[in-house]
């Protein structure tokens, strides 16, 4: 008699607990290099040896089934089994290679400081009347990396389990497993997105180390049209930032190029030119009726101060009505309003088109309809590492994310596939 059939699908937890029932997790600090005579891979060989004996104890297990499932178990596990070689052959790398050691780290350290960034309220302006300048609440900076809020600074094991698998065929072109996608498969807010930036972070370090002068863009993140969200662009240009900070620290290492994000999607979004961008910036501060703000970032993925439009109390005499989006030469660039932030001087994040085919950032996010340009313009084939004249002039991007993976059905399947190629 139900209309519709039902089923009610237990919850699942990223948390799990170890054979003695503490839960297993793993501290960023140790990772990053912060702790001084502890690398942390002691807690990433307890946590491989922990699914290994999940592993076997689940292959004891086979025999109690129905008959007509025990091969299908004993197939699921043999896939476990691969998972686990992946994940060795990951933290072996890492042991051997000081390369790969050295980029994992880093991206342990920038991720710790993206998680501590991430926490805290918008810092909104306040208009100081008699000294005619606008001040920011609250500090910009001075977070202490060792003693992050609670529940920061940890790997789920999921998460650094997926890195490990993914850590070899990442860094290797001639890895076995390069041609494989590896699927994160986990409800909403379980930490997939926590997941995929420590593998971009990683590889985006790797390839500076093995060349500082090896920029452009390394990673492409794409969306289905409009499902990219605001709250994934702030995480993904937090890291970013944590990265040029490093970076700045270490150009030696590093390399003197800015590592940068990229945002490439419709131009009802962003301004795909700079003369958009420009008259863009000019109805925003006439506040024109038809003025909608097209610059994405509206908090500074550092230190949190408010960008974009802002109220001021009436008789402000000389408040500005636009902060953080600031006029260069021929475009728009976008900064911290707060001097104090390490950004004041500019934010490493690029939304006009035509900058990004200038100065290609390490990290483009883009929606998938973007790609189509490139059977009818020139100019995006500078994302690939190809200048104007046709010649490489940088490694192309080996590195690509595709969120929202269960649309393969629909939008996925049906126009990434002509553009896949």
């Amino acid at each position: 008699a139900t209309p519709l059939p039902e089923y009610e699908t237990p919850s699942i937890t990223p948390e799990i607990n170890d054979a003695v029932g503490n839960e297993i997790t793993v501290a960023m600090q140790p990772l990053a290099g912060l702790v001084e005579g502890e690398d942390g891979h002691d807690s990433l060989e307890a946590l491989l040896d922990a699914y290994m004996a999940w592993i076997e104890s689940r292959r004891d297990e086979i025999g109690t089934l129905n008959a007509k499932h025990q091969r299908a178990a004993s197939r699921h596990l043999d896939l476990c089994e691969d998972m686990l070689k992946r994940m060795q052959a990951g933290l072996a790398r890492l042991t051997d290679d000081p390369v790969a050691r050295r980029a994992f780290q880093l991206a342990n350290r920038a991720m710790l400081e993206q998680q501590i960034r991430q926490e805290g309220e918008l810092r909104r302006p306040e208009w100081d009347n008699r000294a005619k300048r606008l001040s920011f609440p609250g500090p910009s900076s001075g977070h202490d990396l060792l003693s992050p809020p609670a529940g920061r600074g940890f790997w789920r094991p999921f998460q650094i389990a997926f890195i490990l698998a993914t850590l070899c065929s990442a860094l290797d072109p001639e890895d076995d497993n390069r041609e494989v996608v590896d699927l994160l498969f986990f409800p909403t807010g379980g930490g997939k997105t926590e997941a995929y930036l420590g593998l971009t972070a990683l590889t985006l370090y790797h390839r500076r180390l093995l060349n500082p002068n090896d920029s452009g863009t390394h990673v492409l993140m794409r969306y289905t049209l409009r499902l990219l969200t605001a709250q994934q662009f702030q995480r993904a240009a937090s890291l970013m930032c944590a990265m040029e900070s490093e970076r700045q620290r270490n150009p030696e290492e590093l390399g003197p190029e800015p590592f940068q994000i990229g945002i490439w999607v419709g131009e009802s979004t962003t301004p795909n030119s700079r003369q958009k961008a420009r008259k863009t910036l000019r109805e925003l501060e006439q506040r024109s009726i038809d003025a909608v703000n097209l610059f994405v970032v509206i908090r500074c993925p550092w230190c949190r101060a408010q960008l974009g439009p802002i109220e001021t109390p009436p008789r402000s005499n000389g408040a500005p009505k636009v902060i953080g989006y600031e006029r260069t030469e021929n475009s728009v660039k976008i900064v911290c309003p707060d001097p104090r932030c390490d950004f004041h001087e500019g934010l490493p994040v690029s939304v006009v088109d035509e900058d990004l085919y200038e100065r290609p950032p390490a990290m483009l996010i883009a929606t998938v309809d973007k790609f189509a340009r490139l059977a009818w313009r020139s100019a995006p084939r500078s994302l690939f590492g190809i200048d104007g004249n046709g010649n490489r002039v940088s490694t192309p991007p080996s590195l690509i994310i595709q969120d929202e993976l269960h649309l393969i059905s629909g939008p996925l399947g049906s126009m990434v596939g002509l553009y896949e190629t």
